[in-house]
């Protein structure tokens, strides 16, 4: 499912990473707290840094007790999926010049903004609850990369 959100993202203009597992001399996947990120996305010339975390859920039988797991899922303090991809953010804004440097980006200038994103299968209740990561439907991508 990732691969086919990079190769969607590469079909819109973005030059994609997938799956990220290191960058320069960096492990991110051995970094606690961090671990490998699941899409790293950058139109050339363009100052958005897409940051991507790939998460899937089963589309049958979806009951109240899955729903109220998968919110605790992304909103646990510290361990959820919110607060890990926060830190991922974190750690890439903290080292922004060695990842502009693996996405092929020579100029690195200050304005590069990192853009934190759930792609997702379906709707997801988590993201009436967040609202400092955006959150793209599967079905939703293409019309997603035309604004982005």
């Amino acid at each position: 499912m990732k691969e086919r959100i990079g190769k969607e993202l590469e079909n819109t203009g973005f030059v994609v990473k997938c799956p990220v597992k290191k960058i320069g001399s960096h492990d991110v996947s051995a970094l606690e707290g961090i671990g490998e990120i699941d899409i790293l996305a950058m139109r050339r010339g363009d100052t958005k840094l897409i940051v991507g975390e790939g998460k899937f859920a089963a589309l049958a039988n979806v009951h109240v007790r899955q729903i109220r797991s998968e919110l605790s899922d992304y909103l646990k303090p510290e361990d959820g999926y919110a607060d890990k991809l926060r830190r991922k953010v974190q750690w890439i804004k903290e080292h922004k010049r060695d990842v502009l440097h693996f996405m092929g980006i020579k100029e690195v200038g200050n304005a590069h903004e990192c853009i934190p994103v759930f792609f997702t299968n379906m709707y997801c209740p988590a993201s009436e609850f967040i609202d400092d990561i955006q959150f793209v439907k599967e079905v939703d991508l293409q019309r997603w990369c035309e604004t982005v």
